[in-house]
């Protein structure tokens, strides 16, 4: 059986590419992001999964998130006492992962392709990974519910790739939207402005808050031996549901569990049998804390 050894989370600012090329990055583990020894670190020059989100802050007590982790002045890991990683996105790739990161990791310039991310308000980052009504992409039934939470109007997400449900989101208010194309249809979304009493400025953007402006950016990695290439896909997919909650990405119906996976992330992500302990994939996403 294939096995897939998770670790992590890293911090993006521990990549450390090779004369700046993100192609060749390897990971160099500070104390800022760690608090304890880290024994091992993955190989991002190969092919592998990769599962990238946030830090936050919860209460044990209550067993609800806080406020995500903000490292912008340089704060260290260790001044905060508990602490979740709550994954965002679940990818995979056959080359260097350190250059694909990289790329997500750019969404923080002010004009970054948006197509491939959903933006959901900061009050709902805390809880759509456990929402049954959280809309997974790929799967039946995704349209529905994606248009349902929109039309609730009550902005748990807050920004999609599409003309008609942006205007949907943003009902009542006025928009200037650039499109990629002249068609009327299908065509992504390269600029969008809403209208305030100081002009059209740019829609606020959460992952920009978390990513740019507290530096929170983390991910957990699994290498993969090249024979498994031709498995990747269905390598992700497994991946996808034996987490803990529901990402934003893009995946197939829930796969029977084919792979062994390894959890040695520090913060404990994935679904576990509670008679065998082994991880498994299911359709239930009951959350991380």
């Amino acid at each position: 059986m294939a096995q897939l050894t998770f670790y992590g989370p890293f911090h993006f600012n521990e990549i450390q590419p090779k004369k700046n090329n993100y192609s060749q990055g390897n990971i160099v583990p500070t104390e800022q992001f760690h608090s304890s020894v880290i024994p091992f670190t993955p190989n991002l020059s190969i092919p592998g999964i990769y599962i990238w989100g946030f830090m936050y802050e919860y209460n044990p007590l209550q067993k609800e998130l806080l406020n995500p982790l903000d490292f912008s002045k340089g704060q260290n890991i260790s001044e905060y006492k508990n602490i979740q990683f709550i994954p965002y996105y679940v990818g995979k790739k056959k080359s260097s992962i350190s250059s694909r990161l990289n790329q997500h990791h750019s969404i923080i310039t002010p004009k970054a392709d948006a197509t491939k991310f959903l933006r959901l308000s900061l009050k709902y980052m805390k809880e759509f990974f456990k929402d049954d009504n959280f809309p997974i992409y790929g799967v039946k039934g995704y349209k529905e519910k994606l248009e349902k939470k929109i039309n609730a109007n009550n902005k748990d997400i807050e920004y999609i790739n599409s003309e008609p449900y942006l205007r949907q989101i943003f009902k009542g208010q006025e928009l200037e939207i650039k499109l990629s194309g002249t068609k009327n249809k299908d065509c992504p979304i390269i600029d969008q402005k809403i209208k305030t009493s100081q002009g059209f400025v740019d829609l606020e953007d959460t992952l920009y808050k978390l990513i740019a402006k507290k530096n929170n950016f983390f991910f957990c990695y699994a290498e993969i031996d090249y024979s498994l290439l031709p498995l990747l896909e269905r390598l992700e997919t497994q991946v996808f549901w034996s987490l803990k909650g529901r990402t934003i990405s893009k995946t197939q119906r829930c796969p029977t569990t084919v792979f062994q996976i390894e959890d040695y992330t520090q913060t404990g992500i994935f679904k576990k049998d509670l008679e065998t302990c082994q991880i498994v994939a299911s359709e239930e996403f009951k959350g991380y804390v």
